[in-house]
């Protein structure tokens, strides 16, 4: 992240791009991007954007589970709950904490806002 225009932006990317290439590392092109904090980007499993918050003219940066990472943990949950009614509700709380805990562990996951031992999909959306 840097202050300043794209062309800023742009030789740095080709600065990085030249530095990583010493130990046989490449920027991936699909991967790297440029973009305004007002438009907006993904990183880690977040979307992150500066917006206006509600009621005030100030501007502040918010961060949301990304679309993929929230399908990908609400697919899992799903999954559990349809197992079956017949597992006892230990075992059902067990393997959801699971993928409670993965969610504030994992970059692919992290959809979580704080570290509970339930699981919220609440705190925000787009």
């Amino acid at each position: 992240m840097i202050s300043g225009g794209r062309h800023h932006a742009e030789a740095l990317k080709t600065q990085a791009a030249q530095v990583l290439a010493g130990p046989g590392l490449r920027l991936s092109a699909e991967k790297t991007t440029i973009a305004h904090i007002d438009e907006g980007f993904e990183f880690l499993g977040f979307r992150i954007r500066r917006q206006t918050k509600r009621g005030t003219s100030r501007r502040f940066v918010y961060t949301w589970p990304s679309k993929k990472a929230l399908t990908s943990t609400t697919a899992k949950v799903k999954t559990i709950t349809k197992q079956g009614t017949n597992n006892p509700l230990s075992d059902l709380l067990r393997q959801l904490n699971q993928v409670c805990a993965a969610g504030r562990t994992t970059s692919g996951t992290a959809w979580l806002r704080t570290p509970s031992s339930t699981c919220s999909t609440t705190g925000g959306g787009e």
